[in-house]
């Protein structure tokens, strides 16, 4: 598992390295959905799955603003082959299509702002 991480890592290195990832990795859904609580709509948190080696992205979902318990989301990326492809995964939709994670995430309509642990809202 440790392995694959440190290969998730190193196919997006100019986001891992960077501070403004400090958030997003080695973060559990609670903890994700705890800070994302207040956030805007369409802000989202990127985090391992552990032990497996997919990524999961929790973010502030529009379409549950008001009809739910919750206004949180969470989708996940199966990692496919060791490989940087990824499977996408929602609860009541299916996709067999196979992008890289970096395409999921800026072609994914719900992922909007990148949560930072500053005040600043940075779009994706």
């Amino acid at each position: 598992w440790f392995d694959t991480v440190c290969d998730i890592v190193n196919e997006m290195k100019s986001f891992w390295n960077s501070d403004i990832a400090t958030g997003h990795g080695f973060i559990t859904r609670e903890a994700a959905e705890h800070l994302l609580k207040q956030e805007a709509v369409g802000t989202f948190i990127v985090r391992f799955s552990a032990p497996y080696p997919d990524i999961s992205v929790t973010y502030v979902d529009k379409t549950k603003r008001f009809n739910e318990k919750t206004n949180l989301s969470h989708i996940k990326f199966s990692r496919i082959n060791n490989r940087d492809l990824y499977e996408y995964s929602k609860s009541g939709h299916q996709q067999i299509k196979r992008h890289s994670l970096k395409h999921w995430i800026k072609t994914c309509p719900e992922f909007q702002y990148l949560y930072t642990t500053s005040a600043e809202i940075v779009p994706k």
